[in-house]
């Protein structure tokens, strides 16, 4: 039998709604270690997105630091196995592996270095690093120059082609287990709301070619789910979005339950029988809750029906049809962690006053962020401004920047 932990996707430094969470993800990496005081575990795998930005913020990699430290103090036996992500810098998050692998630290960032194995006990470990363009060559035919791959799927087909050589390769009776760690978006998975992923599915793999391992930990997609035969995404510690939210409309009945949206590492465990994947649930310094009602409602409810998530971090949408004032102010008085509210019912009903000039006198429903910047234009400016057709020739170029980069990815 040969145990470990599976997480992924921490995106240490992530900012949510200009709010830091960094007193959050350290409640969440302080369970994780005490998990692994439980010398069961052999191992702990994390599959990517360990920073939330290529560029990590000072707090970010203090606190990835004092992680790994806190593992070691705790179980220097442990083995850490990392991989990075698409929101990761390779080169950055691989800084010192040489010196780290000596410790037990184990950092693989180039797709290249996959299909060499790490051998803890009866296991031989895999990492898959995320799949960059051009970070793997075409394994050329006799005559054929290399060829540079770009597609995920074509990425993906050359690393499964490489990985599953390197399984017939591997000799000793002492290896019973395999196990793949990758971060990859794969097909027919649910993603929770928070990550960054490619539009359409052209860009999604199938997790089938590699089938030649006993468990595939996967990092991600949010949410935490299976993803084929002995393969999961084991979602984020927390939640990164509101969309991600247990509770949506109100008035509502407490307690308040968890959704779908759980948050767990995995425990998988690996015998001659098969493979079983147990869930440890993580607990949140605080939950987020996307709510809807009247003002009125959380402002006279906020001490009784709202009164377990007042401390939670809130999204409120306001049913109102009058656009409230201050209500941001207003309202965090009740719940000091209230981090957006949404009045888009009242925007839409009053949200063109009748002296408003409008450059395309055209029906608002029907209208496009081109026209509403060049309508915020004129109200600040008029169109006799000299500048007016140069900003908006630039927010053109911008905007179509914008959508190209998604359009590849890239967002």
């Amino acid at each position: 039998m040969f145990k470990f932990l599976h997480t992924a996707d921490l995106h240490l430094g992530k900012v949510l709604h200009e709010y830091p969470l960094k007193n959050d993800q350290e409640y969440f990496l302080d369970q994780i270690a005490g998990i692994t005081t439980d010398k069961s575990f052999s191992a702990l795998l994390i599959a990517g997105d360990i920073y939330d930005r290529s560029i990590p913020s000072v707090d970010a990699v203090s606190m990835f630091s004092t992680f790994l430290g806190a593992l070691k103090k705790n179980r220097p036996d442990l083995e850490i196995l990392v991989i990075s992500g698409n929101h990761d810098s390779a080169p950055r998050l691989g800084f010192a592996k040489e010196l780290l692998t000596e410790l037990g630290i184990h950092l693989v960032t180039d797709p290249e270095d996959s299909t060499v194995p790490i051998i803890v006990g009866e296991c031989a470990f895999f990492l898959l690093p995320f799949l960059a363009p051009d970070s793997l060559k075409k394994t050329p035919r006799e005559g054929e120059p290399a060829e540079l791959l770009t597609s995920q799927k074509a990425l993906a087909e050359e690393a499964a082609l490489r990985l599953n050589g390197a399984l017939n390769r591997l000799s000793g009776n002492e290896i019973r287990y395999k196990v793949l760690g990758a971060h990859l978006f794969t097909r027919d998975s649910k993603e929770a709301g928070s990550e960054r992923v490619f539009l359409g599915g052209a860009e999604q793999v199938d997790v089938g070619q590699f089938s030649g391992f006993n468990y595939i930990g996967l990092g991600h997609l949010h949410r935490c789910q299976p993803a084929g035969i002995n393969a999961w995404y084991s979602g984020s510690p927390i939640a990164y979005s509101f969309k991600e939210s247990p509770h949506k409309k109100c008035p509502i009945q407490t307690p308040f339950e968890d959704s779908e949206y759980g948050k767990f590492v995995l425990a998988p465990v690996l015998t001659e029988q098969g493979t079983e994947v147990s869930r440890i649930p993580i607990q949140p310094l605080r939950k987020l809750y996307s709510l809807s009602g009247t003002f009125d409602y959380f402002d006279t409810e906020s001490g009784k029906a709202l009164e377990p998530v007042k401390n939670d971090y809130l999204e409120l949408v306001l049913d109102d049809i009058t656009l409230q004032d201050n209500a941001m102010s207003r309202l965090r008085k009740h719940f000091p962690h209230l981090l957006t509210i949404n009045q888009g019912k009242a925007f839409d009903v009053d949200r063109r006053l009748p002296e408003q000039e409008s450059l395309y006198g055209e029906d608002v429903a029907n209208r496009t962020v081109k026209e509403d910047f060049a309508d915020f234009l004129i109200q600040l400016y008029g169109t006799s401004n000299p500048g007016f057709l140069s900003e908006c020739e630039r927010f053109d170029r911008t905007l179509e920047d914008i959508e190209k980069e998604e359009k590849n990815g890239l967002l």
